[in-house]
């Protein structure tokens, strides 16, 4: 996993996997695995590791939304 410059409890844009797409998520992590948390709890987390890889392009400086 790439770009680990991002702490815990930051938002982080995340490619998972070689998608060409990126993802928006909560990091934290845990040993050698990064769990990746939706702000939307409809969502599960992601596990980055050996077996599911990803890569984190960066951290998001500023979310904003409406509920």
């Amino acid at each position: 996993m790439s770009g680990d410059t991002v702490e815990d409890d930051e938002i982080a844009a995340v490619q998972v996997d070689d998608d060409t797409k990126a993802t928006l998520k909560k990091v934290k992590h845990v040993g050698k695995d990064v769990f990746l948390y939706p702000i939307n709890t409809k969502y599960d987390p992601i596990i980055l590791n050996e077996d599911n890889p990803g890569r984190i392009l960066g951290k998001a400086i500023h979310v904003g939304f409406d509920m």
